[in-house]
């Protein structure tokens, strides 16, 4: 890249969230736009920097070094064991000059207990998701706040349906176990204190994920197999990330969407670890194999 394009860019951060307790394990966070003429710009190598006792979640150390996606954004997360301002600055790899800088706190453990983050393997999950889960499919939730001795429990309508593991630093991890849909409660309690937090998401579709090939005319006459919209893929891939770390699904493989045409052989899919939508021909002869096939119960609302 020219030095007239680096030099025309700007960066700005913004605190995601702040004020994490200094116990090691709560996170601040903050996020980064790179910007050129008020157009995001992608692939910019940066390194980020902390002081203190602070240490980025991914590196852990106080540096850390990566790239912008293709919003020109960047997401990252620190935590630190002592009480304590830190100052963070961000740097474009190819103008060091180019640097912003912005102030953090950690504090001491707050009165409050709550369920303050809830994630899959790769992506942060807010209140109401996971909105598609599958068997095997799990969430991570995490407490701050409160004695640190919590116990986990699952609303009553879906106990049998979520199994939990606990571990001792308020932490739990929630995974499907059988057929679902509509809300799942996930209730932390503090031992001690009593106070109670919940994390609440709605079920739209319990998917199949199967790594066996399969014939599209078995799909088509099967009515207990529907496959997904291009839309929930999307929300799919939003809220999972991935999908090739986790063993139910196939890596880099083409995911069939509902959107085919077998008079034009053409059919749109998504890439389980990219997650980028294409639409490509197939060979309309004999009998048509899908690589990759996850599906949903026909009395499933998309």
């Amino acid at each position: 890249m020219k030095d007239t394009q680096i030099a025309e860019m700007t960066l700005r951060l913004e605190k995601v969230k702040n004020n994490a307790v200094s116990d090691g394990r709560d996170i601040n966070t903050v996020g980064l736009y790179i910007e050129s003429k008020d157009a995001p710009v992608a692939n910019i190598r940066v390194v980020f920097e902390v002081d203190g006792a602070a240490i980025f979640v991914t590196s852990r150390a106080g540096v850390y070094a990566t790239s912008s996606n293709q919003d020109g954004f960047v997401e990252v997360s620190f935590t630190s064991t002592k009480i304590e301002h830190v100052e963070l600055s961000c740097f474009i790899v190819e103008d060091k000059q180019n640097v912003v800088f912005t102030g953090f706190d950690f504090i001491k453990i707050r009165d409050i207990f709550k369920i303050d983050r809830v994630q899959s393997r790769n992506q942060t999950l807010y209140y109401g998701e996971p909105n598609f889960i599958w068997e095997g499919a799990s969430i991570l939730l995490h407490t701050s706040g409160g004695s640190g001795e919590v116990e986990w429990s699952v609303g009553d309508e879906k106990k049998n349906n979520i199994s939990l593991v606990s571990d001792d630093y308020g932490s739990a991890e929630a995974t499907a176990i059988s057929y679902f849909t509509g809300s799942c409660e996930v209730i932390a309690k503090d031992k001690v204190t009593g106070e109670t937090s919940n994390h609440i998401f709605y079920v739209h579709n319990y998917l199949y994920p199967t790594k066996n090939k399969i014939g599209l005319q078995e799909v088509i006459q099967d009515k207990d197999k529907r496959l997904l919209s291009k839309s929930a893929l999307k929300t799919i891939y939003d809220q999972w990330g991935d999908l090739s770390v986790y063993s139910e699904w196939l890596p880099n493989t083409p995911y069939w969407t509902s959107q085919y045409n077998l008079i034009a052989n053409k059919v749109t899919v998504m890439n389980s670890s990219t997650g980028i939508f294409v639409e490509e021909p197939f060979i309309n002869y004999g009998e048509i194999i899908m690589q990759g096939l996850v599906y949903r119960k026909s009395e499933d609302d998309e």
